[in-house]
């Protein structure tokens, strides 16, 4: 990633489950002296740790400069996303569970979250989002959509508290075979396309095969 001009990029922990914090550690040191000082590092534990582990984990890479922590522990426990949050200054990243604006509120008031990470897709469409944008404006925070870059490239552009597009490599595949000629980073940045709509044109050939492979 860094190679194709990346300069951020996030990594999974909660290995084995969560049970082995030790490897978690050393694997996120290994990434920072792989990739240097300058290339900022995120890290995802998909809800895997109670609050407690999820901070001592956080505090013994704290010195690693990571920019987020991403739902180190359950996405609906507010509790426990506010306990890490007084335990570590790393910055807390969590969103993509919440479906509605009432969700972002919660977290917000819940002092659950630095960062918020709603996704478009799942969140209601661009009417639902707007309003989130508003909210995580209000009380200055900042939006950082999870994945479907296409789909928040033109919303994160229009909002002064964007933080940036997140990319999921697993989906790429997908978006060249359902659109034509979709936008892609070059050296770490997406060109929005100055077409109507989202500027993406749906790639019908390729969706009618697999219509008839899914018949």
């Amino acid at each position: 990633m860094v190679k194709a001009g990346y300069n951020k990029i996030k990594v999974k922990v909660g290995v084995e489950g969560g049970t082995n914090p030790d490897e978690d550690v050393r694997r996120i040191q290994a990434v920072r002296e792989a990739v240097g000082p300058d290339i900022g590092i995120a890290i995802d534990a998909n809800n895997v740790w109670p609050a407690s582990i999820a901070v001592q984990f956080a505090n013994r890479i704290r010195d690693l400069n990571i920019i987020f922590f991403e739902e180190p522990v359950l996405a609906d426990d507010i509790p426990g996303l506010a306990q890490f949050k007084r335990g570590t200054d790393i910055p807390l990243a969590t969103g993509e569970h919440e479906y509605t604006k009432y969700g972002v509120r919660d977290l917000i008031l819940g002092d659950a979250v630095d960062i918020v990470q709603c996704d478009i897709t799942r969140c209601g469409g661009y009417t639902e989002m707007l309003k989130i944008c508003a909210i995580t404006q209000a009380w200055n925070l900042p939006l950082a959509p999870h994945g479907m870059e296409l789909m928040h490239m033109h919303l994160l552009s229009a909002i002064p508290n964007g933080m940036f597009l997140e990319k999921l490599f697993m989906f790429e595949e997908v978006n060249q075979l359902v659109f034509k000629n979709p936008p892609t980073p070059k050296n770490g940045y997406l060109e929005i396309p100055d077409l109507p709509g989202l500027g993406l044109e749906l790639n019908t050939d390729e969706l009618s095969k697999a219509q008839k492979i899914n018949s």
